[in-house]
């Protein structure tokens, strides 16, 4: 059902807009200090790292449901919401310490 609804808004399949959003996360990264020197770091986060965050979790969440997956791509997921976990933490962690 969830996938349907994800076709639905997005008119693709799940694992091809989770590769799609992680190639593109993959480029923030790369440009990720050069926009710090330029915007002020929580926005930078809650404007770029955040959502793509949120979404390459729930993209994974919806792969993993998925029992006609191959183990690539259920591999790909795990390591994708691994990775989201391991750039989001640390920055939740120093905008709470930072704003207190």
């Amino acid at each position: 059902m969830e996938k349907e609804i994800f076709k639905r808004w997005f008119g693709k399949d799940p694992a091809l807009v989770f590769f799609q959003v992680f190639f593109v996360f993959g480029i923030y990264i790369a440009y990720a200090s050069w926009l710090k020197s330029y915007i002020w770091e929580p926005v930078t986060y809650i404007v770029f790292n955040l959502p793509i965050g949120l979404f390459l979790i729930r993209n994974s969440i919806i792969i993993l449901n998925d029992k006609e997956r191959s183990m690539t791509q259920l591999m790909a997921a795990r390591i994708g919401i691994l990775i989201s976990i391991m750039v989001l933490l640390p920055r939740v962690l120093f905008i709470t310490i930072a704003m207190q």
